[in-house]
């Protein structure tokens, strides 16, 4: 068994002005012969903590393949005096907790427990802030997931992610390719194979710590922001957002309605498509509405008792509306707010459109809604 510790520089840990990592952060992940935890064996445990005001990095490395349970008994030592933590792991849900959790009944051993504790659940589409909780278990990779069509990325895969935000990964190889390195040390002992060992896991666990401004993000599309100025200019309505934090990477995203949303440090600029056309507004109880054919649209039936018969009839869904000509924009018709007049170009249109000038005037709080609503739908 070869045990190391390291202790870190936590100012490289993470970005200036992002989330603060919890204190009582602990990162870990594992390095193992095979996806079965039968056929295959752990070699390799890693984890981030704090230690006062220092950050370590522990490593237990098995150098004999039978000692496995030697190297899950110092784990689960370690686990014990930290049991407090909360532990942080990259689809370890998936893979790293039950390997363990196996590997320790499997050898007659009790399991941590913290190890034992609830799964991350799954929220979709929703970005959910987490509560840090002592004693808790928290999966990243379940954490980010709704962020999946949110963030200029391929995957969701670590190092995809530590690419996105520009990480400077020193290791490029795999778990998977270091295998055979693990098992060429195995058969020659050449201890010049364990700086690539080695290193590949302290890229993966810093690598967890190096994700957290990725909650940035989160936070954002979790509607944690304030809505600073709405101006309309060239057939554009634009909001600018603000945030208590900053993002650590500038991106746009575009849908194909042509909203757009740009992430600028600490300021998002919302740009929204305005036309200056003829939309409909549609009443629901078109029961107690007449149609007017040579004026193309509906009113009300206490109104309409006064037209000539010959020139009204009874509205349907279809035919129950108003005209407006106005500078509209386009949004989700789910995103509407209720009290909100929504426009349509028929009944059965699912894009519902604003009047501009109902959004210029909205307060804070209910524009905020509006397009926390609308963004969510949209993106």
């Amino acid at each position: 068994m070869i045990s190391q510790k390291e202790k870190i520089n936590g100012r490289q840990l993470i970005k200036a002005g992002t989330d603060p990592i919890p204190r009582d952060a602990l990162f870990f992940d594992i390095e193992t012969t095979g996806l079965g935890w039968r056929s295959s064996h752990l070699y390799l445990i890693g984890v981030l903590f704090r230690e006062g005001t220092d950050w370590i990095l522990q490593q237990w490395f098995l150098d004999r393949p039978f000692a496995e349970k030697e190297m899950l008994e110092l784990f689960s030592d370690f686990l014990d005096r930290h049991r407090t933590k909360i532990l942080i792991h990259y689809n370890g849900d998936t893979f790293d907790l039950p390997f363990l959790r196996n590997k320790y009944v499997y050898y007659d051993l009790p399991v941590p427990q913290i190890l034992q504790v609830q799964e991350t659940p799954d929220t979709g589409t929703a970005c959910t802030f987490p509560d840090f909780l002592p004693g808790s278990s928290l999966d990243l990779l379940k954490i980010f997931r709704p962020l999946r069509k949110r963030l200029p990325v391929s995957s969701l895969r670590q190092q995809e992610l530590e690419r996105f935000l520009q990480t400077g990964r020193k290791d490029a190889a795999s778990g998977k390719e270091l295998i055979a390195v693990y098992q060429d040390y195995l058969q020659t002992g050449d201890t010049t194979l364990l700086d690539a060992l080695f290193l590949h896991n302290r890229e993966d666990v810093l690598g967890l710590s190096a994700l957290w401004p990725v909650f940035s993000y989160i936070r954002f599309w979790n509607g944690e922001y304030r809505v600073l100025e709405r101006t309309m200019t060239d057939q554009k309505l634009m909001c600018t957002l603000s945030t208590d934090i900053s993002f650590p990477v500038s991106f746009t995203l575009r849908d194909n309605a042509g909203r757009q949303v740009s992430f600028l440090e600490n300021r998002i600029l919302l740009t929204f498509p305005v036309v200056s056309e003829e939309r409909k507004l549609f009443f629901p109880d078109f029961r107690n509405y007449y149609y007017l054919p040579a004026e193309d649209q509906a009113i009300h039936k206490s109104v309409g008792m006064f037209v000539d018969p010959a020139c009204r009839r009874q509205a349907s869904r279809e035919t129950c509306y108003q005209r407006i000509q106005a500078d509209f924009l386009p949004v989700p018709a789910s995103a509407v707010p209720d009290g909100i007049s929504c426009f349509l170009e028929s009944c059965k249109d699912k894009t519902a459109w604003l009047r501009a000038d109902d959004v210029l005037s909205m307060n804070q709080e209910e524009c905020r809604l509006l397009l926390h609503r609308c963004l969510t739908a949209a993106f």
